[in-house]
C-alpha cells in the first residue's frame, strides 16, 4: 500500500502527464511541408565482351545479368533492356523497383529477395567472363557462372557450379526466363498425349509432339526437345536455348506465359530443368548455350549446334539448315516414319555452314508411300532426333 507522501507524489506525475498528453493531442505538431517522391532510373556499371558478331553487356551489381546482346552488324538490340528504378524522396530507404529482363538464372519455386544484389567478377578476357556469389539472389546456394563468346560466332556457352552453402539439404530447379525483343514468334517443342508436369497433373497439347507458339494464359507441358526458340520479327534472328535432355530429368519442364507488357503482346518460352537436391557443401554442375540462327520459318529440331526445318511439298521433302558457329559438313540418313513403318530416304550430306546464313536440300518423295501420316527422322553416327511437327500426310 502507498504511503500518504507517495501517494500524493504519484497523483501529481499522473495530473502533469495527462495534462501534456491532452496539450499534445489538442495542439498537434504543424506540417511544415510534404515528402516528395521522385522515382528516377538507376545506371548501373557495366562490363562487355565481344566478338566481331555479337557485343555482350553485363550487370555485376544486378546478379551479374546479361542486360543486353547487340549485334554488331545489323546496330540492333536483341534484348528488352533491364531497367531498374530508383523511388528517391523518403528520409528512410530509398527502395528499388526492376522489371524481369535481362539474361540470368533463376529458381523455381524459391523466392530469390536479391535480385539486385551484387555478385563477384573473378575474370574477364575479351570474350570470357566469370562471376561467383556466395549466396545467389539470397538463397542458400553459391553460383559460379562462366560465360563464352565463341569467337567468329553467334554462340554464347554457360558453365554453372551451384553450391548448397547451407547446413541442410536443399532442392531447387534451374528456370531460364528469356526476354528477347519484341515481338516475337515463340517455339516450344511439346511431348504428345497427356504427360505428367510437375505439380500440375496430366497436360496435354496434342495427340502428338509438335510447337506451342503460346497463347494467352500460363501453360506447363512436358518438352519433346531439350531446347526452346523464339523467332525476332524485328532483327530476322532466331533465338535459341539448347541444353542436354539429362538437365530436363527427372521433372523438367516447360512454362509459358502470354498476356500485354509495357514493351507490347509477350509469349514467353521458359525451360525449367529437373530439380536436383544437394546435401550441405555439395555441388553440381550445369551446362546450356544460347544461340541465334538466320530466320527460318520454324525450327523442327537440333543436331549439336545445327537448327533444322523441314516441310513437304507434294513431291518433295525440303529441309533448311543453319548454325551459329562455322560447322563442318556432315553425312545424314533420312526417314519417313509412322507407327508401323520407317521408309528410307537415303543419306543426304548438310553442306558446311557459316553464321548468318541458310543452305537448302531437298529429297524426292518415293512415289509409292501408303496411306497414313509420317514424321521425319533424321540419323547421324552420334545421335537420331525426330523433327518436331514435321508431317507427311498420305
Amino acid at each position: 500500500m502507498m504511503k500518504r507522501t507517495e501517494y500524493r507524489m504519484f497523483h501529481a506525475i499522473l495530473t502533469v502527464s495527462l495534462l501534456a498528453g491532452s496539450f499534445l493531442l489538442a495542439k498537434p505538431m504543424p506540417i511544415v511541408g510534404r515528402v516528395k517522391l521522385v522515382e528516377t532510373v538507376n545506371t548501373l556499371p557495366e562490363v562487355h565482351i565481344a566478338n566481331n558478331r555479337l557485343e555482350l553487356t553485363f550487370l555485376p551489381d544486378s546478379m551479374g545479368r546479361i542486360s543486353q546482346i547487340r549485334h554488331r552488324a545489323k546496330q540492333k538490340e536483341l534484348l528488352q533492356p533491364y531497367i531498374q528504378k530508383i523511388l528517391h524522396g523518403n528520409p528512410l530507404f530509398a527502395p528499388s523497383t526492376s522489371n524481369i529482363c535481362g539474361i540470368r538464372e533463376m529458381f523455381w519455386g524459391i523466392k530469390m529477395t536479391g535480385s539486385d544484389i551484387p555478385v563477384r567478377l573473378v575474370r574477364q578476357s575479351e570474350n570470357q567472363i566469370e562471376f561467383d556469389s556466395l549466396h545467389y539472389g539470397n538463397t542458400a546456394f553459391g553460383l559460379q557462372r562462366k560465360v563464352h563468346l565463341v569467337p567468329d560466332s553467334m554462340l554464347l556457352e554457360f558453365s554453372l557450379k551451384l553450391r548448397n552453402n547451407s547446413s541442410a539439404a536443399a532442392t531447387y530447379s534451374l528456370w531460364f526466363n528469356l526476354t528477347p525483343v519484341l515481338p516475337i514468334h515463340t517455339m516450344l517443342p511439346i511431348k504428345g498425349g497427356a504427360q505428367p508436369v510437375r505439380g500440375r497433373g496430366l497436360q496435354k497439347l496434342a495427340d502428338e509432339d509438335t510447337l506451342f507458339a503460346g497463347k494467352q494464359g500460363q501453360y506447363f507441358y512436358a518438352p519433346a526437345a531439350p531446347w526452346a526458340a523464339a523467332r525476332l520479327e524485328s532483327v530476322g534472328l532466331l533465338m535459341v536455348i539448347c541444353f542436354d535432355m539429362k538437365e530436363l530429368q527427372p521433372d523438367g519442364f516447360f512454362y509459358s506465359w502470354g498476356g500485354i507488357t509495357s514493351s507490347g503482346e509477350m509469349r514467353t518460352f521458359e525451360p525449367i530443368f529437373g530439380s536436383r537436391e544437394l546435401a550441405p557443401g555439395d555441388v553440381c554442375e550445369h551446362q546450356y548455350r544460347i544461340l541465334f540462327l538466320p530466320e527460318m520459318e520454324a525450327l523442327r529440331g537440333m543436331i549439336g549446334n545445327t537448327g533444322i526445318n523441314a516441310s513437304f511439298s507434294n513431291t518433295e521433302l525440303q529441309l533448311e539448315f543453319a548454325a551459329p558457329v562455322a560447322t563442318a559438313g556432315q553425312s545424314v540418313a533420312v526417314n519417313l516414319k509412322n507407327a508401323t513403318e520407317t521408309i528410307s530416304l537415303g543419306n543426304i550430306r548438310i553442306p558446311d555452314l557459316v553464321p548468318e546464313k541458310t543452305e537448302k536440300l531437298s529429297l524426292r518423295l518415293p512415289n509409292s508411300i501408303a496411306t497414313g501420316r509420317y514424321r521425319v527422322q533424321l540419323s547421324t553416327d552420334a545421335e537420331t532426333i525426330e523433327l518436331i511437327g514435321a508431317v507427311l500426310e498420305r
